[in-house]
């Protein structure tokens, strides 16, 4: 489910209106400053957040009983969430923003003070320094900058992988090209991780595979702690068979080319994140290449719940 932007104006308005000078304060910060400067601001909105909830204020109220009701069907050995952020500022034209916003993972559906929390961080990653420098060197004004919340059920998986459908390195529009990881999506999704994926062109004309390189990390994060897990990506079947490499990566080309051919009539380059378990692949993440974004969670299908209470 989506908690979408307007969302994010509400309450962060609510809080700008008892705080001017504290954004006013930071974003005249000197970059020497910014870590503990946005770190200040951060737990100040966090914690103004968290005020209102431990107040029942409705709307938050609002918020939580939707997340519930979305996720009532999750078995109590599966109950755990990703909370993600999703900006205006990313898979923009000119910049990707990447790794610029937090999200978090394992977060239980039952303890609605940690839900509301992390919701509120991720609200509050739009002023981590790493973002606030971005828009600096962009020009983009602190207005601009929307955040809309990402929820989803936490999967299992073998591995996760990102699908460009178009190759990003050359544009070539008959190459798929595609990430690979052991373990959960993050080691993908964070541009601050060591090491390198797997990484493969599948050519749409001719079915043919290449790969460019194996993975050099040595670790994979584990989906019920996120905790770093010391691993032998020699010892995977993903370096050890290229019968298996081939295999997937053929599958993973032909649901990227499946999936741009039918969202949309314009057959436009799509920038896709999942997870693969076995042979099932759990699609998280969808974003036409410089467009709209859409998100999907299992195979195929669009989350269907979004807030209307704002």
């Amino acid at each position: 489910m989506c908690i979408p932007n307007n969302v994010y104006d509400y309450f962060f308005n609510l809080f700008l209106s008892e705080n001017k000078e504290s954004l006013s304060r930071l974003e005249n910060t000197e970059v020497k400053d910014l870590d503990s400067e946005s770190e200040n601001f951060r737990n100040l909105f966090i914690n103004y957040i968290m005020s209102l909830y431990q107040n029942n204020d409705s709307k938050i109220i609002s918020i939580l009983d939707t997340i519930s009701s979305e996720f009532s069907s999750l078995e109590h050995n599966n109950n755990l969430l990703a909370i993600r952020s999703s900006s205006n500022l990313e898979d923009n034209s000119g910049q990707a923003g990447a790794g610029l916003f937090d999200s978090y993972l394992n977060i239980e559906l039952n303890n609605k003070e940690e839900v509301i929390k992390h919701i509120a961080k991720v609200w509050a990653s739009v002023f981590n320094s790493r973002a606030i420098i971005n828009r600096r060197k962009l020009n983009i004004e602190t207005k601009l900058a929307k955040m809309s919340v990402i929820i989803m059920q936490m999967t299992e998986l073998d591995f996760c992988y990102v699908i460009h459908t178009v190759n990003p390195i050359n544009g070539n529009k008959n190459e798929v090209y595609i990430e690979l990881a052991i373990g959960l999506g993050e080691t993908l999704a964070q541009s601050n991780q060591k090491g390198a994926p797997y990484r493969l062109i599948y050519n749409r004309n001719d079915d043919s595979l290449n790969i460019l390189n194996l993975s050099s990390y040595n670790y994979e994060l584990e989906r019920k702690t996120s905790n770093v897990k010391i691993i032998e990506y020699r010892n995977e079947d993903l370096t050890k068979s290229e019968e298996f490499i081939n295999n997937v990566g053929k599958r993973l080309g032909k649901i990227g080319i499946m999936i741009e051919e039918n969202i949309s009539n314009e057959k436009v380059g799509q920038d896709i994140e999942g997870n693969y378990l076995f042979s099932y692949n759990y699609l998280q993440y969808l974003a036409p290449l410089s467009h709209y974004l859409y998100f999907l969670q299992s195979l195929f299908q669009f989350f269907p719940i979004f807030l209307q209470h704002f």
